[in-house]
């Protein structure tokens, strides 16, 4: 099986381990504690991000779907329940919900860009033989 990874793969790569990162930070130094309840979600955000990262960086084309869906998903749920963080004083928290969408919004739509067609061998995309 041959795969072609996507020339912004590395990058969306990157942003998704970022945001990651930040959901640990929101946790541990952020989160009310009430939040900080929700180990299980915390674990199963991170090994999403974590695996998509790794899927993305060895160039699994379908991962860009399922991170679409799931990212839809989130963002309607967000944006439900975004208000009330910050009615409940929870200001940084909400801030951190909105940078992290932001970043994986930024990571899924690199993976959408379109590439154009190599102009020589050595610019083409790399493939990947299994």
């Amino acid at each position: 099986m041959t795969r072609y990874i996507h020339p912004n793969a590395p990058i969306s790569s990157t942003l998704l381990r970022v945001s990651a990162v930040l959901t640990v930070v929101d946790y541990f130094f952020v989160s009310h504690e009430e939040l900080q309840s929700q180990v299980g979600k915390l674990i199963l955000s991170i090994i999403i991000l974590i695996g998509s990262a790794y899927l993305i960086r060895n160039g699994y084309n379908w991962i860009r779907w399922a991170l679409s869906v799931l990212f839809l998903l989130g963002i309607i749920q967000e944006i439900m329940y975004l208000p009330a963080t910050f009615h409940s004083g929870l200001i940084t928290t909400g801030c951190f919900a909105i940078l992290q969408s932001a970043i994986q919004i930024t990571a899924v739509a690199l993976l959408f860009f379109p590439y154009n067609i190599p102009a020589t061998k050595s610019d083409e995309p790399k493939e990947i033989t299994d």
